[in-house]
């Protein structure tokens, strides 16, 4: 290797970890302090957040996962109500409606969840904060001004071994910049 090369090489910083960058841009971005409190008002450490984001990948590991909820399956849409329609049709609506979610929830629905529905179903509370440390590893990688980790896991061609990565490196980027870090 030539001399040169050495010089550059050595004077180019190492370019920073994903993770930092997600850091970079919490501490750069809206309210901060506000990163890690749940809708609850409670504060949520990083190694909670963590833990939560493995317990997410460990779910969908077990039951599967799936990019989109297939809603061919026969899920009415509340847009199809008129609303000028009269009250027994509404509610014969509303019915239908219900009747088709409980239906599809646990009955019919196929293999795998979604990954919204498994942060939820993990810990209501704090998949908030959990959430956001994805959403902020999203914007790292992709160098988006904004992302949803719900709409980004939905996109066609989206695989799980891409979700598992963002879990994990959502959990990585808890532990090592939440409250409570060493």
């Amino acid at each position: 290797m030539s001399a040169e090369i050495v010089a550059v090489t050595r004077a180019v910083p190492a370019a920073p970890s994903v993770i930092d960058r997600a850091a970079e841009l919490l501490l750069s971005g809206w309210q901060p302090e506000r990163m890690w409190f749940a809708p609850s008002g409670l504060p949520v450490s990083g190694e909670e957040a963590a833990r939560h984001l493995e317990a997410v990948l460990d779910l969908l590991e077990r039951k599967g996962w799936q990019r989109e909820l297939d809603t061919d399956e026969g899920l009415d849409d509340p847009g199809d109500l008129d609303e000028s329609a009269p009250v027994p049709h509404m509610l014969r609506h509303l019915i239908r409606m219900l009747t088709s979610v409980i239906r599809y929830e646990y009955f019919s629905a196929p293999a795998g969840l979604v990954l919204w529905q498994a942060m939820g179903r993990v810990g209501p509370d704090v998949k908030s904060v959990s959430g956001r440390c994805l959403d902020l590893v999203l914007r790292a990688h992709t160098g988006a001004p904004s992302a949803n980790h719900g709409l980004w896991s939905g996109r066609e061609g989206r695989t799980f071994d891409e979700v598992r990565d963002l879990l994990v490196t959502g959990a990585a980027f808890a532990r090592e910049y939440g409250p409570g870090a060493a």
